[in-house]
């Protein structure tokens, strides 16, 4: 399998996964008032995006910004099919424990739960661990520096506006109980607290 037909596969996986509890959130939550934090959120979530995708499609169908590929060995393709694999398989995963309270933005809502079963059993931020392993594949496949640093820049700045936001969410509405939480998982990386 070629990195580019990998790379595709990869994709179209994640866009399913996510288009499919899209759905199931518009069904299940009709009404959805964004404060000041998720708008912020939202906009960030939409230009990484508009950035991101536009230059993967002209990556895979086009030479405009072939001068930007890396000359890698066979191997790092063969790494960036087992990490995207890996990271498809985490953010399903992630998506099916989290069931309904998963939203596409920073909220909480009536019923909402601290989620401690699947992969939350051991990190505290498996969607974005998922992410991580997805970039780290999306660089392997392509091996092309400048997608490499848009993805890699997307992903560090989605981290830094969601991640501090979406723990102190989570520690007003669960307090302690989300604070142990977080003291007995790794954060993204197992072995990193």
């Amino acid at each position: 399998m070629s990195a580019t037909l990998a790379f595709a596969l990869l994709a179209i996986g994640w866009a399913v996964t996510r288009v499919i509890y899209q759905m199931q959130y518009r069904h299940t939550h009709r009404q959805l008032v964004l404060e000041k934090a998720a708008q912020r959120e939202q906009r960030v979530v939409w230009t990484v995006g508009i950035t991101v995708i536009p230059v993967s499609l002209v990556w895979l169908a086009t030479p405009w910004i072939d001068f930007a590929q890396m000359p890698w060995p066979i191997w790092t393709t063969v790494a960036g099919m087992a990490t995207g694999v890996m990271a498809l398989a985490l953010f399903v995963w992630t998506h099916r424990a989290l069931r309904a309270n998963w939203s596409p933005v920073l909220q909480i809502r009536s019923g909402h739960e601290l989620v401690t079963s699947g992969p939350y059993r051991w990190l505290a931020h498996p969607m974005y661990s998922a992410m991580t392993l997805g970039v780290v594949s999306n660089v392997c496949l392509t091996a092309n520096y400048v997608l490499a640093v848009l993805q890699v820049a997307g992903l560090a700045i989605l981290l830094v506006v969601r991640l501090r936001d979406e723990e102190k969410m989570m520690e007003y509405q669960f307090g302690g109980a989300y604070r142990q939480f977080l003291e007995t998982r790794w954060r993204l990386v197992p072995l990193i607290w």
